[in-house]
Order: C-alpha cells, then sequence, then structure tokens
C-alpha cells in the first residue's frame, strides 16, 4: 500500500465506519438486500505555492453513504501534519502547549473560495511529540447522517463554514466534487499562505 492510500485508509475507516452502523445497521430485515452506494473523493496535499512548508503533508477527503429510502451520511476529514523540525519560512506554531497556530482547508472550484475548514490540533495521540522532534496534526472531521427523516449533525473535530457569501461560520458538510481543489494555509496577523495543495479525485 502506497502513502495516499495509508493515508486514506487511516482518514476513512472510523468515519466509514460510524456511517455505516447509522445508516445500514437501523433499517431492518426489510431492507437488507438493498445496496449501500458510496462516492469517495480524496485530495492528497503536497506542497506548493513557493514550497513555504516544504516537509508538511496533508490529505482532504469526503465520502458519502447513500441507501435508498432509507438514509444517507456525508462525511468530510482532513489531516495536515506539519514535522516540528520543518524548515518553513512562515510562522507556524508546532509546540503541543502552543495552540495558537491558525491552519485552515480551503476548498474551491473553478478558482472561487466555496467552503473554509478550521482543523484542530490533536493531542496526545502517536504525532504528537514536537518537543522531541516528532510533528503536529491538525484535524477536522464533519459528519451529518439522515436517517428517513431525523437528522444529526455532529463537528467532531474541528468546523467547517460551507458558506463563505454570509458572514460569521455557517457549519455544514462542505459539498465536494471531483476537481475540486483544497488548499491548506496558515493565517498570521490576518495574512493567509498557502503550502499545501491538492484535487480531488476519485480512486
Amino acid at each position: 500500500m502506497n502513502l495516499f492510500c495509508a493515508r486514506s485508509a487511516t482518514v476513512v475507516a472510523p468515519f466509514w465506519l460510524v456511517a455505516s452502523s447509522l445508516v445500514v445497521a437501523p433499517i431492518g430485515a426489510a431492507y437488507a438486500a438493498a445496496p449501500v452506494t458510496q462516492t469517495l473523493s480524496v485530495a492528497d496535499l503536497t506542497p506548493c505555492c513557493g514550497n513555504p512548508v516544504p516537509d508538511a503533508t496533508g490529505i482532504a477527503q469526503s465520502n458519502s453513504l447513500s441507501k435508498a429510502d432509507v438514509g444517507q451520511a456525508d462525511i468530510f476529514s482532513s489531516r495536515i501534519i506539519i514535522p516540528s523540525s520543518t524548515s518553513s519560512t512562515i510562522t507556524i506554531a508546532t509546540s503541543a502547549s502552543d495552540s495558537s497556530a491558525d491552519i485552515r482547508v480551503v476548498l474551491s472550484r473553478g478558482g472561487l473560495d466555496y467552503a473554509e475548514c478550521f482543523p484542530v490540533r490533536e493531542h496526545d495521540g502517536p504525532d504528537d511529540h514536537s518537543s522531541s522532534g516528532g510533528s503536529s496534526t491538525f484535524a477536522v472531521d464533519i459528519v451529518k447522517v439522515t436517517f428517513h427523516s431525523v437528522t444529526v449533525f455532529k463537528q467532531v473535530q474541528g468546523r467547517c463554514d460551507v458558506d463563505l457569501s454570509t458572514g460569521g461560520i455557517q457549519p455544514g458538510v462542505p459539498a465536494v466534487q471531483a476537481g475540486d481543489v483544497a488548499t491548506a494555509s496558515s493565517v498570521v496577523n490576518s495574512i493567509r499562505t498557502d503550502f499545501l495543495s491538492g484535487i480531488f479525485v476519485q480512486p
């Protein structure tokens, strides 16, 4: 398994299980034969834009699971990993004790931004050892599940603004399409610097 597939599997697995259980488990034997349709779009984020953070890596994905006449689960997830030893030319706080870093994942289509996500730093994980040469991981996980007439929306980690034309944060799951672009940025003193980018494809 290559790095792209490995990272995809890491992000997909827990939310596939959650969404599958929410959409499929409660439906009963009457719907057992109905297929579950999945639409998965993944963007492998690589250094871009003058390479200001050459050691950073990332991934973003949109996953939709649906079962006819039963329900649908929409999931958006992203991970941005910044090594503590990065040779960054911009200011990014990666110390595990410092939560001031403002990392964002911006989604665009046809050159126009349509959603902005705000990952949060993951703590106490296997990669959270910045002081000893590890890395800092910034994560966003958003889930929306509709089962018949009931809808559950959960911002598991971080949040996303899905309507940039309206003031404030309009929370939701971004409606990603293949060909959209995901860009990871650092915002310092209201100045946005892009450092990772990738195009959503359907594996």
